[in-house]
C-alpha cells in the first residue's frame, strides 16, 4: 500500500481538474466520486457504460463504422465537458480521460482488424487534440490493475494508457499511478483507493 499526499497540489491548482484513468472495472468511477464529494467538486461523468447500455451497443457486432462513430463521440463528449468546465474555471473530477479514449481506439484496431480504417482515424484525431491542446487536467491519477485479476483488454489498456501518458504528460503535469488500497491524502482527509 502506497500513500501519496495531494495537498500541495490541491492548494495549488485552482480549478482543480482531476482526471483518472485506466482499464474498465478497476474502481475508477467510485474513486472519482468520492474524490468529487471530498473535494467539493463537479463529478464528470463518464458516460460510455450508459450508451452502451441504451443503445445495446456490442462491440463484437456492430459494423466498424458504428464502432468509430461511437468512440467519436465519447471524444466529443469529454473534448466538450472538459472545454466547458475549464472555460469556466470549475474544479471537477473525471472518471476517464481522453487517454482512455485513445487506448480503447487501439484496442478495436488491434482486435478487430476491420476496423482500422475508420477507428484509426478517430484514435489520431484524439491523439492530435491531446499533442496540440493537452488533456485539460491538472493532475492524473493512473488507477492500475496491480494486484487485481485483469483480462487482456484491461491489460492492453493499461498498458496503452502508460504509454500515451509518458509521451504526453511526463514533464507537464503530476502523474500519479495507484492501485487498489492506496490512500490519497489531503487537508487532514484520507480516501482509501
Amino acid at each position: 500500500m502506497a500513500g501519496y499526499d495531494l495537498t500541495d497540489i490541491i492548494k495549488s491548482e485552482r480549478p482543480l481538474q482531476i482526471a483518472i484513468c485506466g482499464a474498465h472495472g478497476v474502481g475508477k468511477t467510485t474513486l472519482a466520486k468520492k474524490l468529487a464529494d471530498e473535494l467539493k467538486a463537479k463529478y464528470v461523468l463518464g458516460v460510455t457504460r450508459e450508451l452502451v447500455e441504451l443503445l445495446n451497443f456490442d462491440w463484437k457486432e456492430e459494423h466498424e463504422e458504428y464502432v468509430a462513430k461511437f468512440e467519436e463521440a465519447i471524444y466529443y463528449w469529454y473534448k466538450f465537458v472538459f472545454g466547458y468546465l475549464s472555460d469556466h474555471n470549475c474544479s471537477y473530477v473525471a472518471d476517464r480521460s481522453l487517454y482512455d479514449v485513445a487506448a480503447y481506439c487501439l484496442w478495436h484496431c488491434v482486435k478487430n482488424p476491420p476496423y482500422r480504417t475508420y477507428i484509426w482515424d478517430v484514435y489520431n484525431l484524439v491523439l492530435n487534440h491531446i499533442a496540440g491542446q493537452g488533456s485539460y487536467h491538472n493532475l492524473i491519477l493512473f488507477y492500475t490493475t496491480e494486484g487485481l485479476m485483469a483480462d487482456s483488454c484491461q491489460l492492453f489498456i493499461e498498458a496503452t494508457i502508460r504509454e500515451l501518458l509518458w509521451r504526453y504528460e511526463e514533464d507537464t503535469k503530476p502523474v500519479l499511478t495507484i492501485k487498489r488500497g492506496d490512500e490519497l491524502r489531503f487537508g487532514g482527509k484520507v480516501i482509501k483507493v
